[in-house]
């Protein structure tokens, strides 16, 4: 009769199960921050093909009217490249330990994710219905929109660029409060908001916000990918 306790065996057995369905999945590990990536690069590249801002006047329909591609094709880059980010910022829930920051990163990740989200669908609709309205005269589509923007749901929709904000800000914070990461991950997406907003209100050429915003997201797919390599089960050997 074998010395080996039943129970000894099946702990034994259960415990690189557990572990295993208890780690992410690999293409969680590889596709998350890949997605974080890519997704800013096309957000990047879609406000830089944006029309430069100008006054929100019959100048605005009148501007979208002289360049309609250009216009639907800078809001269809921006619209899926927030929807493959919110890929990646999901992807943070699946890397989180019980560390000190980890209460800041789950808030942050949820809302960088929602705020993408929103904004995905937002810039679709908005480049959908400025291009739908270059047939019409410019007054009557300046006035179009401004009742497209006075609409409940797309007021809802564009609290998403404040929620991508303070997204990053609490995923940043998290990063640096749980000194698991290098310290400069941390501070690189906390400040990202700060550069964005930046780029957006100094006046500066449209490809200006996207640069920090690709900078702070690739810097949170570098954090990303180490979290996830650190939650990783051990490779065993043969």
């Amino acid at each position: 009769m074998s010395g080996t306790s039943p129970t000894a065996t099946s702990s034994a057995t259960a415990g690189p199960a557990s572990s295993r369905s208890s780690s992410p999945h690999p293409i969680a590990r590889r596709g998350a921050p890949a997605a974080l990536v890519v997704g800013s690069l096309l957000a990047a590249a879609g406000m830089a093909l944006h029309l430069p801002a100008m006054a929100e006047d019959v100048g605005l329909t009148i501007a979208i009217a002289e360049a309609p591609t250009r216009w639907l094709a800078s809001h269809l880059l921006l619209g899926f490249g927030f929807a493959i980010v919110a890929v990646g910022a999901a992807g943070l829930l699946h890397a989180l330990r019980r560390d000190r920051g980890a209460t800041l990163t789950a808030m942050g990740a949820i809302a960088m994710t929602l705020g993408a989200i929103t904004m995905a669908v937002g810039d679709i609709a908005h480049g959908a219905v400025g291009f739908a309205l270059t047939e019409v005269d410019p007054a009557t589509s300046f006035e179009i929109h401004g009742a497209y923007f006075e609409h409940p749901a797309i007021l809802a929709v564009n609290t998403g660029p404040m929620l991508v904000s303070v997204g990053m800000f609490l995923v940043g914070g998290g990063l640096l409060r749980s000194r698991a990461l290098p310290r400069w991950l941390g501070i690189v997406v906390l400040l990202t908001p700060i550069g964005v907003n930046l780029g957006f209100n100094l006046g500066l050429p449209p490809f200006a916000p996207g640069i920090p915003f690709a900078v702070g997201t690739i810097a949170l797919a570098i954090a990303l990918t180490r979290m996830l390599q650190a939650t990783a089960p051990a490779s065993r050997p043969a």
